[in-house]
């Protein structure tokens, strides 16, 4: 039933309460460190596009995960914005509200046109010092996947004697789908090194485990 005086707060965690599992909520809990001083003890129907332009103007003054002196990207800011539009439009079709309020965003960045040039490539190779990473990185640059599916990536979807693999999991369908894709000698020699001393299904694992996220061991690199 709608309640006149439910907060932004309230709708975001019942919103990540249903999509539970999805990858999107992992994203999504980190953003509302930022979002939610500004939004969540609102009702959505007192969000203004002043406000949005207001937050945006704060959220460039920070650094990406909120440290004071640092800068963020307007891409940032589209894309935790962003987040609030489907929280909204869901409550409104849940009947939780009346209608979604406009969100007003920062205009979209261009696309980045910026490749890692052959020699890039391999310095950023040498300096992935832990091997999962560095096994990441090859298979991000050989087979031009996702990070999320490379992570997904499980064993018995490398066919070492075909040299192909089929990034898409056979459990689950998306929008855009994904790939079967073709192992190159450099990726094939790195799965086969990794495979000898695979203690998980997944391909890119730490410590026993599947990982969730190289970004630090991508960063450090």
């Amino acid at each position: 039933s709608r309640h006149d005086d439910v907060t932004v707060e309230e709708l975001w965690t019942a919103y990540l309460k249903e999509k539970e599992g999805r990858r999107v909520v992992r994203s999504m809990n980190f953003e509302w460190k930022f979002l939610g001083p500004t939004f969540g003890h609102l009702e959505p129907r007192h969000i203004t596009v002043e406000l949005c332009r207001e937050y945006a103007r704060k959220r460039r003054k920070l650094g990406k995960r909120g440290e004071a002196g640092g800068e963020t990207a307007d891409g940032t800011i589209w894309t935790e914005m962003g987040h609030l539009r489907p929280v909204l439009t869901w409550a409104a079709d849940k009947k939780l509200i009346d209608h979604a309020p406009k969100i007003e965003r920062p205009p979209k960045p261009k696309p980045k046109e910026r490749y890692l040039t052959r020699e890039e490539t391999r310095q950023l190779l040498n300096a992935a010092a832990v091997p999962h990473i560095r096994l990441a990185i090859i298979l991000t640059i050989t087979t031009a996947a996702r990070i999320g599916a490379v992570l997904d990536l499980t064993w018995d979807r490398v066919d070492f004697v075909r040299a192909q693999i089929k990034l898409a999991r056979p459990d689950t369908t998306t929008r855009k789908g994904r790939a079967t894709v073709p192992i190159n000698a450099t990726l094939m020699a790195a799965l086969r090194e990794a495979r000898t001393g695979a203690l998980t299904d997944h391909v890119i694992e730490w410590n026993g485990k599947a990982v969730a996220s190289i970004k630090t061991g991508f960063e450090a690199a």
